[in-house]
């Protein structure tokens, strides 16, 4: 996973740019964008159902906007033993955290299986 946040802190990182970090050199001038600290914690692997609590897979990364801003998740879905499987981008507009430790899509099953292959 390259990227991790805090369950608690989802909608306020969803909705807030990351702290950007500017470092200069004699030549280049690099900038850097990270989740403040304070709003990290690991949600790989945390489950995504549908509306009506059907499991459609797991996280397994968080895709960030330049501007800091979480916009999309990638999910693990399909397959059976990890043959088959394959990782689709979700749209965070798509998703909400049920408080019990799940992100709720109002999506089907089948339409997220059906989304292009993330790679």
């Amino acid at each position: 996973m390259r990227s991790i946040l805090v369950m608690p802190a989802l909608a306020v990182m969803l909705a807030s740019p990351a702290i950007a970090q500017t470092t200069a050199t004699s030549q280049t001038t690099t900038t850097t964008t990270t989740a403040p600290t304070a709003q990290l914690q690991k949600i790989e692997d945390m489950p995504v159902v549908s509306a009506t609590g059907q499991k459609i897979g797991e996280v397994e990364d968080v895709l960030i906007d330049p501007a800091g801003r979480v916009t999309a998740l990638t999910v693990d879905v399909g397959g059976f033993l990890g043959v088959t499987k394959k990782e689709v981008m979700v749209d965070v507009a798509q998703l909400r955290h049920d408080g019990t430790g799940r992100l709720v899509t109002n999506m089907t099953k089948q339409q997220v299986e059906t989304l292009p292959e993330w790679k």
